[in-house]
C-alpha cells in the first residue's frame, strides 16, 4: 500500500520532498496510518488535532492519544478545542458543517503561523464513495458526482484511491495504534446512514461494488476535466471583467439556451440551483435585483450582472488633523494649500474654499440619512437619492467615502463636492484635495 500511495502522490503531483506538511489527525485508523506512511516516505510533517467537544471524555481521550502518538513519532503537535454545538447554533448550520469550517479555518491559520505549505487529510476511497451519495442526495452537478477533489488549493488527499479494508490490513500488519470513534456507528448522520445501510445493500447486489465505484469516480473525474477544458472558453466569453469584482454581459447571458451553462457560470460563487434559476428569470426584469450566497453578492444591473465577494462590515472613520496627516487613510489622497481661486474640473479633485474648511477633517463611509448640497444646486439632497440619479449601483455605493468638516459633507470622494464649500470669486486660498 505504501508504494501505491507513493505512486499516487507522484502521479498527481501532490507533494514535493521539500513540502512542510500539516496532517489533520483525529486519532482514527485512517489518519494514524497516513502519518505512518508519510513519515516512512521521508516527508516532514506536523500533526494537528481538533477536539470538537462532542463526545465528552471520549473527545478528551482522543486528544491525549494523538498528543502521545505525535510524541512517539517525534513530530510537532498542535491541538485546539472548539465549542462546536454553539458554533453550529450561532451560524445556523449542521454540526458536521460547523466542524468542517472550524477545522479548515484553523488548519489554514496553522500554515501561516508555522511556515507550512500543505494540508494533508486521510480521506480514503470509501469516504469518496460516500461523498458521491451525499452529493447526489442533495442535488448536484457533474463536479459533485466526482466526489472529493484530490487536490483543492493547498489541501491534498493522497489516500483517495485506497479502500478502508486496505487501510485496516496495513494498520494490523504494521501494528499501528488508533482510536475508535463511537459516533461512527450512529446512523443519525447522513454519511453514516449511507455507510451502514445503503452501501452494504449495493455490495450484496454486486460484491465488486467498491472497486467498480472507485473506477467510476475516476472516469467521472476524467470526463469533468475534458468538459471543463471545452466549456471554459465559452464561460469566459460572458465576462467583461473577472477579478475581485466580476462583471458579466447581461445581453449575452440572455442568449444562453442551456440551463447547464448558467449553472456552471454561477455555481462557483456558491449560488444554488434555485437561485441560479431566479437569476436567469430576473435578467428580463427590472434592474436592481440582488442575490447572496455565503461569500458573494450578485447584482443585476441595467447592462451587466455584477458579482463581488462580501466585505466585512465596519463603521470606518478616520480623522485628518492637518494637510500632511494622510498616511493612515484607507484611500490615497493628497492635500495642497493653494493661494488662488482657479479650479480643476475633475471629479477626483476637490477644490474647496480654505476659509470654509475646518480641520480636523473626517473621512468616513457614507451612511443612510446623509445629505449634502450637490455642486450647482441650491438645496440639500439625500446621498441615497443622489446615487440613484447618478446611476451608482449598490456595490459601488459600498466603496464610497465622504469627506466632512465639522460634521458637514464637503466632498463625496471622486464624485461631487458640496456647493457651499466651492471655490468662488471671493476665495483667496483653497485646499486642493486629490484622489489618486
Amino acid at each position: 500500500m505504501i508504494n501505491t500511495i507513493k505512486d499516487f502522490i507522484q502521479r498527481q503531483n501532490l507533494l514535493l520532498a521539500t513540502d512542510k506538511i500539516l496532517i489533520g489527525v483525529s486519532g482514527g485508523i485512517d489518519s494514524t496510518t497516513l502519518c505512518h506512511i508519510l513519515i516512512g516516505l521521508g516527508y516532514k510533517i506536523e500533526i494537528a488535532h481538533c477536539n470538537f467537544s462532542l463526545r465528552g471524555n471520549e473527545s478528551d481521550e482522543d486528544e491525549l492519544f494523538v498528543k502521545s502518538f505525535a510524541q512517539n513519532y517525534q513530530v510537532p503537535f498542535h491541538s485546539i478545542r472548539f465549542d462546536t454545538l454553539n458554533e453550529a447554533r450561532l451560524k445556523g448550520m449542521s454540526i458536521q458543517m460547523a466542524a468542517r469550517e472550524l477545522r479548515y479555518n484553523w488548519f489554514q491559520m496553522l500554515l501561516e503561523q508555522n511556515q507550512l505549505n500543505k494540508i494533508v487529510t486521510a480521506h480514503n476511497a470509501n469516504d469518496n464513495i460516500e461523498t458521491f451519495f451525499v452529493n447526489i442526495s442533495r442535488e448536484t452537478g457533474l463536479k459533485g458526482l466526482t466526489g472529493m477533489p484530490i487536490k483543492n488549493g493547498n489541501i491534498v488527499r493522497p489516500m483517495l484511491e485506497i479502500t478502508r479494508n486496505e487501510i485496516e490490513q496495513y494498520a494490523l500488519k504494521n501494528k499501528i495504534a488508533y482510536r475508535e470513534d463511537s459516533s461512527n456507528a450512529s446512523t443519525k448522520y447522513t454519511r453514516n446512514k449511507i455507510r451502514h445501510e445503503i452501501i452494504p445493500v449495493l455490495k450484496q447486489i454486486n460484491p465488486t461494488f467498491e472497486y467498480n465505484m472507485k473506477k467510476s469516480l475516476q472516469h467521472l473525474n476524467d470526463t469533468l476535466q475534458l468538459f471543463e477544458s471545452l466549456l471554459q472558453p465559452l464561460l469566459d466569453s460572458f465576462y467583461i471583467e473577472k477579478n475581485d469584482t466580476s462583471i458579466l454581459d447581461k445581453e449575452k447571458l440572455k442568449t444562453i439556451q442551456q440551463a447547464g451553462v448558467f449553472y456552471e457560470l454561477f455555481q462557483p460563487y456558491g449560488f444554488h440551483s434555485q437561485q441560479i434559476e431566479k437569476i436567469r428569470d430576473c435578467l428580463e426584469g427590472i434592474p436592481g435585483k440582488q442575490f447572496e450566497s455565503e461569500n458573494y453578492q450578485l447584482l443585476i444591473d441595467r447592462s451587466h450582472v455584477i458579482i463581488e465577494k462580501k466585505k466585512a462590515l465596519g463603521n470606518e472613520s478616520y480623522f485628518i488633523n492637518d494637510y500632511s496627516d494622510i498616511d493612515h487613510l484607507p484611500i490615497k489622497i493628497s492635500i495642497a494649500y493653494i493661494e488662488n481661486s482657479s479650479i480643476e474640473k475633475n471629479s477626483n479633485i476637490a477644490c474647496l474654499d480654505e476659509s470654509k474648511l475646518q480641520f480636523p477633517l473626517q473621512l468616513r463611509k457614507w451612511k443612510q440619512g446623509d445629505k449634502f448640497m450637490p455642486l450647482g444646486m441650491n438645496q440639500y439632497k439625500k446621498l441615497s437619492d443622489f446615487f440613484i440619479d447618478q446611476k451608482i449601483n449598490c456595490f459601488e455605493k459600498e466603496n464610497i467615502w465622504v469627506l466632512c468638516s465639522e460634521g458637514n459633507i464637503v466632498w463625496i470622494a471622486g464624485i461631487r463636492i458640496d456647493e457651499q464649500f466651492k471655490v468662488d470669486e471671493k476665495t483667496r486660498a483653497q485646499w486642493r484635495i486629490a484622489l489618486h
